[in-house]
């Protein structure tokens, strides 16, 4: 801005030097005509000189506010798009941290569903060796019943024998031999028995 200035104070120092330059050489010329048209002469070249500081200010103001305008809207589009970064980068954390919790969400449930099934096994597992328990303390209890029973059964028939025994006694060997050398003169007198008994 300050050059832009200096620039149009020296451009119009150097056409005022021109300018005097040039009536100091009409002058020379033409003394009395010089010494006439002078004010007016004068007064045209300040004037054109004013007209042309004028138009090269607006020139200059026009680009500097065509500049400050271009800056201001690429200064606006920059912002815009750094806002549209940022708001594009929070939507992608943002869903990140989602898919975090919903991982992190279905962990914990994964973990819960885990260890529940982990403690229905383990109770499956208690219950199943009660049950092995049980039924092999019902088979022993039941083999120890049926064992009892047959004693008492092998006791009670024992103890039968015993009376029948005791009632009836079994001969001796000598005693058999004796009754069925008997028999079997018995038999020489009795054919017809001794055939009986025989093919009986």
């Amino acid at each position: 801005m300050r050059s832009d200035i200096a620039l149009s104070f020296y451009t119009e120092l150097a056409i005022n030097y021109e300018n005097e330059k040039r009536t100091e050489e009409l002058r020379k010329m033409h003394p009395k005509r010089i010494v006439n048209e002078q004010p007016n002469e004068m007064v045209h070249t300040l004037d054109r000189t004013r007209v042309q500081q004028k138009k090269f200010r607006r020139d200059l103001q026009s680009k500097q506010n065509q500049k400050y305008v271009e800056q201001k809207q690429q200064l606006k589009q920059e912002v815009y798009q750094q806002i549209c970064n940022q708001r594009e980068q929070l939507q992608q954390q943002a869903l990140i941290i989602r898919k975090q919790r919903q991982q992190k969400i279905h962990t914990e449930q994964s973990n819960t569903f885990a260890l529940k099934l982990n403690k229905l096994e383990e109770n499956r597992q208690r219950l199943i060796n009660q049950k092995n328990k049980i039924d092999e303390d019902a088979k022993k209890r039941r083999l120890l019943s049926e064992q009892q029973k047959t004693e008492q059964e092998q006791n009670y028939f024992d103890a039968q024998l015993q009376q029948i025994v005791k009632k009836h006694p079994i001969p001796k060997y000598s005693q058999m031999r004796t009754i069925q050398s008997k028999r079997e003169e018995q038999w020489k007198y009795e054919p017809e028995i001794s055939y009986k008994i025989k093919n009986e």
